[in-house]
């Protein structure tokens, strides 16, 4: 895996430990929900919080227990709350939609 990194490294002609999300994530205008496990080594409370934060209109939800790896598997645990989320993105949207 180190070699791999290290030849994605050289063919992006860039460091992929210092990717960020953070660029993109300002220039959303739509609503956002952020699913993190709380036990996340990939992704540490401080980039989740930073992530968050540079979003507008965003939302999260931690799942306690679970890691980046296990955070897919978990989601029956957390799915009526994902839903529910969805429904309100939804029913608050005031921008037209794109034709």
């Amino acid at each position: 895996l180190d070699d791999a990194i290290k030849e994605a490294d050289q063919l992006a002609d860039t460091r992929l430990e210092a990717a960020t999300a953070l660029p993109a994530a300002s220039s959303l205008d739509i609503p956002v929900l952020y699913i993190y496990g709380g036990k996340d080594h990939f992704v540490p409370a401080a980039g989740q919080e930073e992530l968050i934060s540079a979003t507008r209109h965003a939302d999260h939800l931690g799942i306690a227990d679970a890691n980046h790896m296990t955070l897919p598997i978990e989601f029956p645990k957390y799915q009526q709350q994902v839903l529910d989320w969805l429904a309100k993105a939804i029913n608050n949207e005031s921008a037209p939609h794109p034709k």
